[in-house]
């Protein structure tokens, strides 16, 4: 429900008000999406299929929504199938990694190894989405939906933590982009972030852990 929730933001910044504001109520939506990823529950969801009747609106949410889903499914396919590949030489050396076999310790290794995977999940998402100008939002919005309900995120052990992973996919979907358009997304990215935050889906201990120079707006 994360990417349904973020569909939601994009489609308030990009749709006029009269062909989208009179059939549906974004402070309804919004709410109800929030409850969904709290609960586990399908009101969100329900709701849009009771209010969206233009076939132009449906198509548009259509495209978000698979879009950002199915990036989001290969993200985690080929992070998991990533952590066998870093682990080859030429594989490494196509996808311009170095792999965690190189590390030292224990510990340092399995940081790497799940750097890598999350690389190498970056890299087929796109691949997959294959529009350059498409911010890929799948891989961060992965990493928030693991983040949902968590202590510690911003606590490293064998793994990196929950704030590195986000801030690592985050600077990704940047990379390349038009200048105006990252203003754009860094706007999206705070706003969806602060909204979850105010339903109370992290600690207070981690209160503002997603805020940093990269996705922090005033």
């Amino acid at each position: 429900m994360v990417w349904l929730y973020t569909v939601v933001l994009l489609l308030e910044d990009i749709t006029s008000v009269a062909d989208f504001r009179d059939i549906v109520s974004l402070n309804t939506l919004k709410n109800k999406f929030l409850k969904d990823i709290k609960n586990d529950t399908d009101e969100g969801a329900a709701y849009l299929q009771e209010c969206f009747l233009s076939l132009d609106t449906k198509k548009a949410l259509n495209t978000f929504v698979i879009t950002f889903y199915e990036s989001a499914l290969v993200f985690i396919m080929m992070h998991e199938i990533g952590h066998i590949l870093e682990l080859d030489d030429q594989t490494c050396e196509e996808l311009n990694i170095i792999s965690s076999q190189s590390e030292v310790s224990l510990q340092e290794k399995k940081i790497k190894a799940e750097e890598n995977a999350d690389l190498i999940g970056h890299i087929y998402s796109n691949e997959y989405v294959g529009e350059p100008n498409f911010f890929n939002m799948g891989p961060i919005l992965v990493v928030l939906a693991i983040s949902i309900n968590r202590s510690a995120i911003q606590i490293q052990t064998d793994h990196p933590s929950i704030k590195n992973r986000y801030e690592s996919v985050e600077s990704k979907i940047f990379d390349g982009k038009n200048p105006m358009d990252i203003i754009h997304t860094r706007k999206l990215l705070y706003k969806m972030n602060r909204e979850l935050q105010n339903e109370g889906c992290w600690n207070d201990e981690d209160k503002n852990w997603w805020m940093n120079m990269i996705g922090k707006v005033e």
